[in-house]
């Protein structure tokens, strides 16, 4: 039953919180209760659907405005209106003391108190003039209860439901009348039915933490440093530090990291997150966590590929697979179907979306909640304007623990993230294509877009004496023009987005969609402002505004620090230094750990072929002698070999003056799809007639994917892969230089490297595989570069004069060792 209750009004405690939810807090042990206004309502289930082209920031920012302007228009119009009235109530539940707290967002009157609760919507007129306390449920009933706490301390009170239309700034008053005293059962059955999720909450935590101990590791048995892996990874874990861990391919990193870090969130009621930067290391996740019996997982690809929508159009106003989620939800029991199944992937979240008519991504953001894992893309946890906000909305969510998987990928990805571009073509392009629009909402369109085309204008005048025949050049951060013209961008998307639901139009490939997008996406990191970014304006095909992001640290240590603890591996974290600064660890919260190669040494030779330049000036001259080692190299044994190229132009290049042999080409190409990059991989597991393939480093085939046994017999690598000189790689040089005193390094050397020593980590996968590593420059040979190599390379290096003679010393590797071995 409801015992005795009693309300504190605290006009200073607003400040602590954003909206009436809070985290609740239910203390099972000490029967104790503490939450907000908000968790009490009958909120929906899932938000879905947004405004077109704004971040939902901006929303929100849009949103706050609204409201404050209805508060300051109320406190000029009404003497002694109180706004942002925090409350506290407290009562008891079944012999749990039960603290409720939220925030009332005005009050006034005299003889009646006047109770509102303010709601910003973005709907069309004719909808707004018909809204009423129906329309919002759980908007009306959290104003209830706010009138009930207020009316049990006496004062006669009336609620009032404020709508305020973004679109165009109208309000609408709804009154709710009480009684109010019917919301002493509601806060009684609410709370008992969080209770009882609770309880069964501590039930499942109480059955993981039986199954901690006993979780099977995924092989059987740990391969050789595997075993000094998993007790690094456990001894991290129980400090609450980070760990980069550095080990060669072959060594099971996922398992490595995956086992102990599932063992630890069983025993300590943990959440895991496995970050990776392609779907084939995906896949390896899934088979890991197949093998460990007991975890639980979600897998998720991105948003618009889990789409089962004619036209990808992501609100419920043009999709029906998102129109009615949370009623469709509860009457197909979807969710119980789903988590019948212990791993949970895209095909079967979008298999169960067509039968329920329900959006397979939304679905698998419910899923999450329940399983103990996530495996998704590195966009889902860093990046600004995709990452799961469900759960790291927070500073704080130290309930969970992340593994980034090639951890190396993150840093350029993280660059990207934060680099972007705006372009004059795009603008002038949307002004003569918004013949689809109603025309006076096209006319302001045209004159706001006018203005920023203007703004391109000034900048290319202003700059061009200066900078005569510069491509590229450095400008002054146009954040002040920029802040002045998004309010006006951002109404006039509202207002699109209104107009295209009136029209009932869902456009593919929306100009106008995309132009916001970029606009948005361009505002938002032209705030972050700090030395790490450079403005530029790029004329190089046609006029961009561009954000160089130099040094993702910052941004990457803000979200790390969140997590109890992060496991970032690879293959290619050296040297350490490098990475643990690019990607933002704590360093007196990060441990180090290395590992060598656990495969017989004698099984691969690794040769340098110091008698070729392969620089960017003398590579054209070179691209005869170049392709006469590979065909060398791969007539040595009858077999599949790879040779990987810094460039496509330097690879097709390569291959325009490559001998006739036994072989059947294949050349990778730009962009490739999913079934083109697949079919390669099958013809490699296909034992005749034997294949060379050409491809590229860091791309598909480089990097993130196995080739077993006799799949491959040998990887040549063309040149160390650094990244071409550029304005804005010379911008990083210059910086790396000024903060870490390692321009070159961190600009090309560490990058470029790093991509040679993953091409070559393709090759031994296991204990009975074989083959040769042909490196073929001669910088391979300078310290500047041999010193970067791992050190279970010395161990199969060949002599320095052995790529002199690469024939002869071919010939001696396959015949030292024998026949090869026939798997199974």
């Amino acid at each position: 039953m409801i015992g005795r209750s009693r309300l504190i009004l605290d006009s200073e405690f607003w400040l602590l919180y954003s909206d009436g939810a809070m985290a609740v807090k239910i203390d099972l042990a000490k029967k104790r209760i503490s939450l907000g206004v908000g968790d009490l309502v009958a909120e929906p289930l899932v938000t879905v659907g947004r405004v077109a082209g704004l971040s939902v920031w901006t929303r929100m920012a849009l949103g706050r405005e609204a409201h404050v302007n209805h508060q300051r228009a109320q406190a000029n119009a009404r003497e002694g209106y109180r706004r942002e009235i925090a409350v506290r109530y407290r009562t008891t539940v079944d012999d749990f003391a039960v603290t409720i707290q939220g925030r009332i967002d005005g009050i006034y009157g005299s003889g009646e108190w006047i109770i509102e609760e303010i709601k910003s919507v973005v709907v069309p007129p004719m909808v707004f003039a018909m809204l009423d306390a129906k329309s919002y449920p759980h908007y009306a009933e959290q104003l209830r209860l706010y009138c009930f706490f207020v009316a049990k301390e006496g004062p006669s009170v009336e609620g009032r439901l404020v709508f305020v239309n973004v679109a165009d700034g109208t309000r609408r008053e709804v009154e709710v009348p009480g009684p109010f005293d019917d919301c002493e059962r509601l806060i009684a059955e609410r709370v008992r039915a969080l209770i009882s999720h609770a309880t069964e909450e501590e039930r499942r935590r109480k059955a993981r933490r039986a199954l901690a101990a006993g979780l099977t590791f995924p092989h059987d048995k740990p391969r050789r440093y595997q075993d000094a892996m998993i007790a690094t990874v456990t001894k991290s874990l129980k400090a609450g530090r980070h760990l980069l861990v550095s080990a060669p391919s072959g060594i099971g990193k996922t398992a490595g990291a995956m086992y102990p870090v599932l063992r630890y969130a069983f025993a300590n009621d943990r959440r895991v997150f496995f970050v990776t930067a392609k779907n084939t290391q995906q896949q390896i996740a899934m088979e890991t966590l197949r093998r460990i019996a007991g975890p639980t997982a979600t897998f998720f690809r991105a948003r618009e590929k889990m789409c089962i929508n004619d036209v990808y159009a992501c609100r419920e106003e043009f999709c029906p697979h998102l129109r009615d989620f949370s009623l469709k939800l509860e009457k197909m029991q979807t969710l119980e179907r789903l988590f019948g199944q212990r791993l949970i992937v895209p095909e079967a979240m979008m298999e169960e979306g067509r039968r329920a008519s329900l959006c397979p991504f939304e679905l698998a953001l419910l899923e999450a909640e329940r399983t103990d894992a996530i495996v998704c893309d590195y966009n889902y946890v860093f990046d600004p304007q995709v990452y799961f906000r469900r759960f790291f909305q927070e500073v704080d969510y130290s309930d969970a623990i992340l593994i980034i998987d090639e951890a190396h990928n993150l840093v350029q990805r993280a660059m990207d993230y934060y680099s972007p571009s705006l372009p004059r073509q795009q603008i002038r392009e949307l002004m003569t294509d918004l013949q689809h629009i109603e025309p006076s909402l096209a006319k302001e369109f045209r004159e706001t877009l006018g203005r920023l085309d203007d703004f391109f204008r000034r900048i290319a005048e202003d700059a061009g004496a200066e900078h005569e025949n510069a491509e590229k050049f450095l400008i002054e951060s146009p954040r002040e023009f920029f802040d002045e013209l998004k309010p006006e961008v951002n109404r006039l998307a509202v207002r699109y987005m209104l107009d295209k639901i009136t029209g009932g139009r869902a456009v593919p490939d929306d100009p106008v969609e995309e132009f916001l997008s970029a606009f948005g996406q361009y505002c938002s990191v032209l705030a972050m402002e700090g030395d790490e970014f450079s403005h530029i304006f790029d004329t190089t095909n046609g006029e961009s505004l561009k954000i160089l992001c130099k040094d993702p640290s910052r941004l990457l240590g803000q979200r790390l620090k969140g997590f109890h603890s992060v496991i970032a591996m690879s293959a290619t974290l050296a040297p350490m230094n490098f990475y643990r600064e690019m990607l933002g660890f704590d360093p007196d919260r990060t441990d180090e750990a290395s590992f060598p190669s656990p495969f017989p040494r004698e099984n691969r030779r690794i040769l340098i072929v110091p008698n070729v330049s392969t620089t960017y000036r003398y590579r054209t001259s070179n691209y005869q002698k170049i392709a006469e080692i590979i065909a060398t190299t791969a007539r040595a044994r009858r077999g599949n070999y790879m040779a990987l190229f810094p460039s496509y132009e330097f690879m097709r290049g390569v291959a325009a003056k490559l001998p006739e042999g036994i072989w059947e080409l294949h050349v990778q190409e730009p962009k490739m799809t999913e079934r083109q990059r697949q079919a390669l991989l099958d013809a490699l597991a296909e034992p005749q007639p034997p294949k060379l393939v050409f491809a590229v480093q860091g791309g598909l085939f480089a990097e993130g994917i196995d080739y077993p046994g006799e799949t491959l017999s040998g990887v040549i690598v063309v040149s160390p892969a650094l990244p071409q000189v550029s304005f804005e790689r010379e911008l990083m040089r210059r910086y790396y230089d000024e903060h870490y005193r390692k321009g070159f390094e961190f600009a090309y050397l560490y990058p470029g490297m790093n991509r040679v020593i993953q091409s070559v980590g393709r090759l031994i996968r296991s204990e009975t595989d074989r083959g040769v590593a042909v490196l073929v420059c001669q910088r391979f040979a300078q310290p500047q570069y041999s010193t970067l190599f791992p050190p279970d390379w010395s161990e199969s290096m060949a002599d320095g004069r052995a790529g002199y003679e690469l024939a002869a010393e071919l010939a001696d590797f396959w015949a030292c060792l024998g026949p090869i071995p026939r798997s199974n």
